[in-house]
Parts: C-alpha cells; sequence; structure tokens
C-alpha cells in the first residue's frame, strides 16, 4: 500500500517482473484482468471469472487467482503456432543484437511472458472498447 492506504499491485507486479525477470510474475493491469475473465468464460469456468472481478466493489486485489489464470493463459498460447513464432522472433532478433537480453540473463519464459502481458492488454482493450484496435 502507498501513504494513501490504496493497492498498488500493479506498480509492485512491474518492478518484480524486471527486478527478477527468472520469476514467473504477471503485470497485474486491469484491462489484463478483462481478458483473463474472457478466457475463464471461454473454458468454461465461470467461478474463476467471477473471482477475477477484483476491480468492482471495493474488492481486494487477488494476485494470486490472476496470476493462474495469467499461467493458464500462457499455457494455452505455448500451444498456439503464431505465439510459438512471436518468441522464437523475439529471441532470434535479440540473439543477433547482441544485447543483455541475448546474454543467459534473461530467461525465455521472460518473453514469453512479456509477449503474453501484450497480448492480454490488446485483448482487454478490445473487450473494453467492444471493438478490434486500429493500427496505422
Amino acid at each position: 500500500m502507498n501513504k494513501r492506504k490504496a493497492r498498488q499491485t500493479s506498480a509492485a507486479s512491474k518492478i518484480a517482473t524486471f527486478v527478477h525477470p527468472s520469476s514467473e510474475v504477471y503485470i497485474w493491469d486491469a484491462l489484463a484482468t478483462k481478458s483473463a475473465r474472457l478466457r475463464a468464460r471461454e473454458r468454461g469456468d465461470e467461478a474463476a471469472g467471477t473471482d477475477l472481478d477484483v476491480y468492482r466493489n471495493g474488492k481486494e486485489h487477488d494476485y494470486a487467482a490472476f496470476h493462474a489464470a495469467c499461467a493458464s493463459a500462457r499455457e494455452d498460447e505455448k500451444q498456439q503456432p503464431d505465439f510459438q513464432q512471436a518468441v522464437t522472433d523475439l529471441l532470434a532478433y535479440f540473439a543477433v543484437q547482441g544485447c543483455e537480453m541475448s546474454r543467459n540473463k534473461v530467461p525465455d519464459h521472460f518473453i514469453e511472458r512479456r509477449l503474453l502481458d501484450k497480448l492480454m492488454f490488446w485483448e482487454g482493450w478490445a473487450v473494453d472498447r467492444r471493438q478490434l484496435p486500429v493500427f496505422v
């Protein structure tokens, strides 16, 4: 909590993600929770979708439920050829650059989690706005 006694789950999860890239942390985000709820409904798990409804009525942030939903989403995405290709392409790009990301300091699952974070953000965005994003 901060000085105003407000939860800082999003900030804390971002700090943990980048300070400890080998830890299985998922970034807490309002739009990602919308994606997690959608994915739970699609799996037929209404209870999980309800548990993730944490931004309404002053409910506590249930990071454990969010983490479980993201871990499940990551396992699902790892089976998808386009996600596999995106991970492979990004790892190859980093290897060519010779940057910190290519020096075995950051595990491959960090890249998977970052790509999933972006995917779930945009899924949540589309759910929230009831439209697909338009990219220029």
